[in-house]
């Protein structure tokens, strides 16, 4: 089973996660969020798309439920919670996939935002995690920040609401140089808004790790006796420094 759903208040993300996750009986397999903001720029980039839902939102959630076993009745369970979300007022308005294609259409939504960034010159990535109850100020706290920094730039946020993981993504304004912009932005903004996860107890690397572009970012918040001992693991196991030179650990 699948929705897409319109959320006018960010507040209401983590509450939503847990209802469905008990109606469903923890068979909630994805819970995804999507910003206006990164959905217009996909309905933008690619005209032939239309919006799932007759309303916009300021927010959305995909989710998806699934079990292997023919005596959960998923179908009663997920209608038992639209109909709460939206008595409560935390959904207003949704669309359940009636079949495979109307599910990859849904899916598909989310999986191409990064390709409407590309569109538009490219995006300036902030793979950032926080604490799940933290995820909706953080969104809120974070694109207040750029739309008092950031010069005009455009917001592109998504991400996974159960691992507390938003890709908080931020595209030049129209007429601006990507490649003028971009550097500019990562040099005056992007600290900020890595400061803001790590003060909400997160992390500014989620998803995609450390590797090379996020070497200096772990040395200003990581740990430094854990640094240390990695690198005193590095020397010891890798001392010709063959595997993966000046991934992580630094050489």
């Amino acid at each position: 089973m699948t929705a897409f759903l319109a959320v006018e208040e960010i507040g209401a993300l983590t509450t939503l996660l847990a209802r469905a996750q008990t109606l469903t009986g923890e068979n909630i397999t994805s819970f995804e969020y999507v910003s206006h903001h990164s959905l217009s720029l996909l309905l933008a980039a690619q005209p032939g798309l239309r919006h799932p839902l007759e309303t916009a939102a300021p927010h959305y959630v995909l989710m998806e439920a699934q079990s292997c076993s023919p005596l959960l009745g998923l179908e009663e369970a997920m209608a038992a919670f639209l109909e709460e979300a939206m008595g409560e007022g935390w959904v207003s308005d949704g669309t359940l996939a009636n079949g495979g294609q109307q599910r990859d259409q849904l899916w598909y939504l989310r999986e191409h935002i990064p390709e409407a960034e590309v569109a538009n010159g490219g995006s300036l990535k902030h793979d950032i995690s926080v604490p799940t109850s933290a995820l909706p100020d953080l969104i809120t706290q974070a694109s207040a920040l750029v739309e008092e920094q950031g010069a005009g730039g455009r917001l592109s946020i998504y991400g996974h609401v159960g691992d507390g993981n938003v890709h908080f993504n931020v595209v030049a304004p129209v007429g601006a140089a990507p490649a003028v912009y971009k550097p500019w932005f990562e040099r005056e903004v992007s600290p900020r808004l890595y400061d803001l996860a790590v003060a909400m107890g997160g992390s500014f690397g989620a998803e995609y790790g450390i590797g090379t572009v996020k070497l200096d970012l772990l040395d200003r918040y990581g740990d430094k006796a854990k640094l240390s001992l990695m690198r005193a693991l590095k020397a010891a196991l890798d001392p010709t420094n063959l595997m993966n030179p000046g991934k992580v650990v630094r050489n």
